[in-house]
């Protein structure tokens, strides 16, 4: 016979079971929204390094500005790669210098540590775009990508820098 205010065990393993099935469940909604979080910020903060990376290789001459004409190119030597003569005009014998190089040491000026990247120039002034220069690994992982115009022998072309994370 029952007493009012009593509780079976059937009761209490439904009530434990419930309260068990919620707890699995918001702890495993709350490590994926972490880990979406995570990838976000990350990809927010590579976005942010290629914007910086493409700024720099378009509108200055690098530091020091004959960077091209030194016999040693690596980080020690050269502070900031720069592609530009002037802001947004290119200058080739800077880009065939930046192409000369190792990709590790590509990597080390451009200041990159953990990503990898790929940089193309199109010349994109004609009726058809032309693939000028291309430099670093195309890799099948998360990446970004920034696009830039600018002149190169009076022809536009974009510069397109992936970032892989």
């Amino acid at each position: 016979m029952y007493k009012k205010g009593q509780v079976s065990n059937f009761d209490l393993v439904i009530a434990m079971s419930i309260f068990i099935f919620i707890l699995f469940v918001m702890v495993g909604t709350w490590d994926e929204i972490s880990r979406k979080i995570y990838h976000y910020e990350d990809r927010r903060s590579t976005y942010y390094k290629g914007l910086d990376i493409t700024d720099i290789l378009i509108k200055t001459t690098g530091n020091p500005t004959n960077w091209d004409r030194l016999d040693t190119i690596d980080s020690s030597t050269v502070f900031a790669i720069g592609f530009a003569s002037k802001p947004n005009v290119l200058d080739e014998d800077k880009i065939e210098k930046f192409e000369s190089l190792e990709y590790g040491e590509m990597k080390d000026i451009l200041g990159l540590s953990k990503e990898d990247f790929n940089l193309v120039i199109h010349n994109i002034g004609g009726s058809d775009e032309i693939l000028l220069y291309s430099f670093g690994d195309g890799l099948n992982k998360s990446h970004v990508r920034i696009d830039r115009y600018a002149i190169l022998d009076e022809d536009l072309v974009r510069l397109s820098l992936k970032l892989y994370y």
